[in-house]
């Protein structure tokens, strides 16, 4: 007997490209790519906030779900499983990132700014008052993110930037929908109190 919960989900649309994948249609994966992919690059990048580093997280987890698309059930939808795999990518490399930025603190930075593809990420406003002031906030707002647990960071980001349902973010979370209410809740709580005057 299904579940409520089984019972309420729409029909994954993905479902007939995965059935293909999981009996060796390698076409078939490259159809799931090239739909997911920006979706995915948007949610690596606002994570780790370097577009190469994106890459490299969106790559790795596009391998990681092909490698395992054979154990792909079915319990929740194929996007909610890919943006599982991706996010916990951009987590883990973030977490190996931040160690290695705290080792190496003494020996300096390079002062380079990352080049962006403007494709990815919006392009900026023509004021450049405006521009300087959403470039500020946009700063205060990463270092406020930062200062989250990953839990938070990542609600607020499915939320926030990849406009997710709490529905959606629960699944990838592994969660229940109250606890990804919570975690907003306390999430934007904690960025308000932090950004006061860039609000």
């Amino acid at each position: 007997m299904k579940s409520k919960r089984e019972k309420d989900r729409l029909p994954d649309e993905d479902l007939p490209l995965v059935e293909r994948c999981q009996q060796g249609d390698p076409e078939a994966f490259e159809l799931l790519v090239r739909k997911y992919y920006e979706r995915m690059m948007r949610t690596a990048y606002s994570v780790v906030r370097r577009q190469e580093d994106a890459l490299d997280i969106v790559q790795n987890g596009f391998l990681k779900a092909y490698q395992s698309i054979a154990k792909f059930s079915g319990k929740s939808s194929f996007s909610t499983w890919l943006y599982r795999i991706v996010i916990n990518q951009a987590i883990d490399w973030k977490r190996k990132a931040t160690r290695q930025d705290a080792a190496s603190l003494h020996s300096g930075l390079d002062g380079k700014v990352p080049q962006v593809d403007q494709g990815v990420l919006p392009q900026p406003t023509r004021d450049p008052r405006q521009a300087a002031f959403d470039s500020e906030r946009e700063a205060q707002v990463e270092l406020c993110l930062e200062h989250l647990s990953p839990e938070h960071q990542q609600a607020i980001l499915l939320r926030e930037v990849q406009g997710l349902s709490y529905q959606e973010i629960a699944e990838i979370m592994g969660c229940r929908v109250g606890t990804v209410m919570s975690r907003l809740y306390y999430a934007r709580e904690a960025l308000r109190a932090r950004l006061g005057e860039w609000l």
